[in-house]
């Protein structure tokens, strides 16, 4: 005989109903009976909703939770709770808004205008800029006349920007010029945690998870079987009204539009994992475009990013030292910062000799920061 059906015979076939128990407000004594039916049900287990319950994890829940688990710890049921006042799971209980409001969703908007040159003298019109609404960097890309296909050289405008204005002499031919800024208005969940930021997810351990453990540590692991998130979301959505022709539920990537989840953490990640160079918003923190190759680009004898391009760590690691700097070891705009920190670390052995990362050097990435005290390549 088939097992699963044997042990649907012998009742021993465990649980596969999960029904929602919603929790209301001010029905305490109903709730053994309740959990009763759902018992007779055939149902082992069930999930607390917790929704329409207007005091989530204040008193009066805590009073209804312990006859919740009380109850189904005598009929041998298992508990699960919804982990969440509001849909979807994100909202922490009202805790982004109330004490972590910076930990809110960025998200990553684009705008464009496309361009017909040669046209001198033109300028375009920015979106306003606030604290919630910033600018990243403006590109140019050249497109054909026939579609919309792009170039994938662009033209940084960045460094043109005056206001809310950009200004550029447009060469011949069709261009498309994009803006793209860091913003808190492509979501309608204005009040919810940012799932791509390690940060903001910990606000919902700190609303609901860590309460609820602090209460009922008892029954983790047996009668509360775990925690239930009800669709947790990026929360992106169109940020150009009636934009494309898609319902939300099947949107994508390059739609008009569209806002796409950010984090400051991102662009760096994604440049370390494409190899791709750090574009304008990079060099206005110091960092120029010759120093960002990835480590996987880097010698073999080096097992952390650092400073300059692998032409010049090259030339400095195998003993050229100082006095051989040449512009041709990398571009001329990085020299002086490459060779301060070349200066501080390599030997003509071609080891790094340092034990404190020099505090002056304006060459290192972001990730310096966390190098250890001494580091032997």
């Amino acid at each position: 005989m088939d097992k699963r059906l044997n042990d649907i015979l012998n009742g021993r076939e465990g649980n596969h109903l999960l029904p929602f128990l919603w929790m209301r407000e001010g029905h305490h004594d109903e709730l053994p009976a309740l959990i009763q039916t759902v018992y007779d049900s055939g149902a082992r287990a069930f999930c607390v909703e917790s929704r329409r319950h207007e005091s989530f994890c204040e008193q009066r829940w805590w009073d209804d939770m312990d006859l919740v688990l009380a109850e189904a710890e005598k009929r041998g049921m298992r508990v699960w709770i919804l982990d969440d006042k509001n849909f979807p799971t994100g909202y922490a209980n009202g805790l982004v808004a109330k004490k972590y409001p910076e930990r809110r969703k960025w998200q990553l908007a684009e705008d464009h205008i496309d361009l017909v040159g040669p046209a001198p003298q033109n300028a375009a019109l920015l979106r306003a800029q606030d604290e919630e609404n910033i600018l990243l960097g403006v590109f140019a890309y050249r497109r054909r006349e026939t579609d919309e296909t792009l170039d994938a050289r662009p033209v940084d405008l960045t460094d043109r920007v005056k206001g809310r204005y950009v200004y550029w002499d447009v060469p011949a031919g069709v261009w498309r010029v994009m803006a793209l800024y860091k913003t808190r208005r492509g979501t309608q969940q204005t009040e919810y945690m940012h799932l791509i930021d390690e940060d903001s997810v910990r606000v919902l351990i700190e609303a609901v998870y860590e309460p609820h453990y602090a209460h009922y540590a008892k029954y983790f692991g047996n009668t509360l079987a775990g925690f239930f998130s009800d669709e947790p979301s990026l929360g992106n959505c169109q940020t150009v009204h009636g934009a494309g022709d898609v319902d939300t539920y099947n949107q994508r990537l390059g739609q008009p539009g569209l806002a796409l989840p950010w984090t400051d953490e991102l662009l760096e990640r994604l440049s370390e994992a494409l190899g791709a160079t750090r574009g304008a918003g990079w060099r206005r923190c110091g960092i120029p475009r010759a120093m960002t190759r990835p480590m996987s680009a880097w010698p073999t004898w080096t097992s952390s990013p650092g400073c300059g391009a692998r032409t010049s760590a090259t030339r400095w690691a195998t003993g050229a030292g100082p006095t051989a700097w040449s512009t041709s070891a990398t571009s001329s705009r990085t020299k002086t910062p490459t060779r301060a920190c070349a200066t501080a670390w390599a030997t003509t052995s071609g080891r790094w000799t340092g034990r404190t990362w020099p505090a002056s050097t304006w060459c290192c990435t972001r990730s310096c920061r966390a190098w250890p005290t001494t580091t032997t390549p």
